[in-house]
């Protein structure tokens, strides 16, 4: 199997351009939900401002 590296990189940068833009929120809410997960793992007290 023959794959042209850069036109697969660049389709998979456009890809992920055009998800963020349909999605904005997506991503900061999926890196809050990760860092209260790594918070309450370690048994650390959740302390909201």
């Amino acid at each position: 199997m023959e794959t042209d590296y850069d036109d697969y990189m660049t389709s998979a940068c456009e890809r992920s351009i055009r998800s963020r833009a349909d999605n904005p929120g997506r991503a900061k809410a999926r890196e809050a939900a990760h860092i209260v997960a790594i918070i309450e793992s370690k048994n650390l007290p959740l302390q909201l401002m």
